[in-house]
Order: structure tokens, then C-alpha cells, then sequence
């Protein structure tokens, strides 16, 4: 793991020592690895589309209660969407959970061992050494992983179709963002092997626009009317199934309903094509 951070300009410097600190002040924090573009060196900030890579964090705790504590990582993201600086995509793990994934060649953990760059540690604890998976090994959970999630989320779309036909609109804005989420979960196992435990539509359309520049113009949210549209498909997770006050219409689910068919198009294209790369 490097530890330099002489690949990036003096501004991100003070933005990661900034989230550092406030990361270390949330909780008990063992160590902070910096992965992903930012790591690489081939993040991007494109004015043209407003586009700007995430700043891309592993936590690493002592116990799984301390990871699957929500109250304080909620809380921490929350202060981290205040601040003046790139969208942070931050994920938490403890200490066993990350070893046994690099005992195992778990791809996604390795490629941080050996490409991220440590911005903290308590010096409690030290990884384990990785073994890096065979080529064969990663074309075959890849081509596992996209099959399953790909034909769920099929199967999902499909639902919505039926939902909206017998009208039933929140049963099937519910369907919608199964499908859109397993979409993007495909994607994400093919990509990295690796999908964090989450249903925030938001986070994982982040996520796999950092893997894929195709991906950042699916289920726009730019301007208003977009956004609006994206929140109630955020939303139907929890509030199509529990929240009485939830409303959508047979319009709004015709406008996010061809988003999403589109969303699944690009994700069956680049997925293909990775898996035609990784053989």
C-alpha cells in the first residue's frame, strides 16, 4: 500500500485531511485508505459536464458493530455532504471482515491493498498479505455475478411493466428500483467483485459512474424536473412499501421507466465488453 500523495495537487491534500480529521473525530477509527481514481492518479473533473470523481474511502474499525453502526457513519457523511469539495463515496468495514477478503484474493480488497495509498492508521493493525485472484478465477465470477444480477433485475423490470398495466403505481415504483439497483449491482460485481450494503440509488449511480464514463449520464439529475423524478425513484425503496403518503402517477412512472431500460442497455454494453477484456 503507498502512503504518498505526491500525484495530487495541494487542494486535495487539504480535502483529504480535512475529511481525515472528521472521519477520526466520528468514531473509532483503526485506519483510512484512499482507493479508486484518486488513488490511481486518473481521477476527473470535467467542466464541460460538471462531472468530478469521487473521493473514494475504506474505513477500517475494530468490530462489526462499530461498522454497522449507522447513527455514526450516518452522521458523518451527513457533515461530509456539507463541506466544499468532491462527493466522498465511503465505505466501512472492520478489521477481520477486510482480512478475510484478502485472504480469500477477494479482487475488489486486493486491487485497495495494492493500488491505495493510507492517509491514517493507529497502528493497531496491519493487513494481511494478499494473494492477487488467477484471470480465469475473475472472468468466472464476473460472468457469475453479471448472469445472476442481470436476469434479477430483468425479471424486476419486468414486474413494474405488470404493476403499471394493472395499476398498481407504487408496487411498481418499488419493482423500478429493484431494477434499477440490481442493474447497477450488476455492474458493480462485474467491475470490482465488491457492492456495498446499501439501496441509496444515489451512491450506487456514483459508484458505477466512477467505473465507466458511460454511466454518468444515465437516471440524469441535473435539472430540476430530473431530480425531482430520480427522488421519487430513491425514494420507492421504503416509501412505495411503508410510507401511506407516498404518491407517484402512471406519468412519472412513464418517464423513469424508458431512464431505467436505458440504464440496463449500458450496463449489459460495458459489462460485456469488461468481461470479453478480462478473457
Amino acid at each position: 500500500m503507498k502512503t504518498s500523495l505526491d500525484h495530487l495537487p495541494a487542494r486535495k491534500h487539504e480535502e483529504l485531511a480535512t475529511l481525515v480529521a472528521l472521519l477520526r473525530e466520528a468514531g473509532p477509527v483503526e485506519m483510512i485508505v484512499l482507493f479508486g481514481s484518486h488513488a490511481r492518479g486518473d481521477w476527473v473533473e470535467d467542466p464541460e459536464t460538471g462531472y468530478e470523481s469521487d473521493y473514494d474511502l475504506l474505513v477500517i474499525v475494530k468490530t462489526a458493530r462499530i461498522a454497522e453502526d449507522l447513527m455514526v457513519w450516518g452522521t458523518a457523511e451527513s457533515r461530509i455532504a456539507e463541506l466544499s469539495m468532491p462527493s466522498v463515496s465511503l465505505i466501512v468495514h472492520d478489521y477481520k471482515f477486510v482480512n478475510d477478503q484478502l485472504k480469500r484474493g477477494q479482487f475488489f480488497f486486493s486491487d485497495i491493498a495494492n493500488e491505495g495509498v493510507l492517509l491514517f492508521t493507529s497502528g493497531a493493525y496491519t493487513l494481511t498479505a494478499k494473494r492477487a485472484p488467477t484471470k480465469a478465477q475473475r472472468l468466472d465470477q464476473a460472468q457469475r455475478d453479471f448472469e445472476h444480477r442481470f436476469t434479477s433485475a430483468n425479471e424486476f423490470f419486468i414486474t413494474y411493466e405488470d404493476h403499471v398495466a394493472r395499476g398498481w403505481l407504487t408496487k411498481a415504483a418499488f419493482e423500478l428500483h429493484q431494477a434499477a439497483e440490481r442493474y447497477l449491482g450488476a455492474m458493480l460485481l462485474v467491475f470490482t467483485a465488491y457492492m456495498p450494503a446499501t439501496h441509496n440509488l444515489e451512491r450506487l449511480v456514483k459508484l458505477a459512474a466512477g467505473l465507466h464514463p458511460d454511466l454518468r449520464a444515465v437516471l440524469p439529475r441535473e435539472l430540476p424536473e430530473d431530480k425531482r423524478l430520480f427522488e421519487l425513484l430513491k425514494k420507492a425503496y421504503v416509501d412505495a412499501r411503508y410510507n401511506t403518503n407516498y404518491r407517484i402517477t402512471a406519468e412519472e412512472l412513464g418517464a423513469l421507466g424508458p431512464r431505467v431500460r436505458e440504464l440496463g442497455c449500458v450496463v449489459e454494453r460495458v459489462c460485456n465488453e469488461k468481461i470479453a477484456a478480462l478473457g
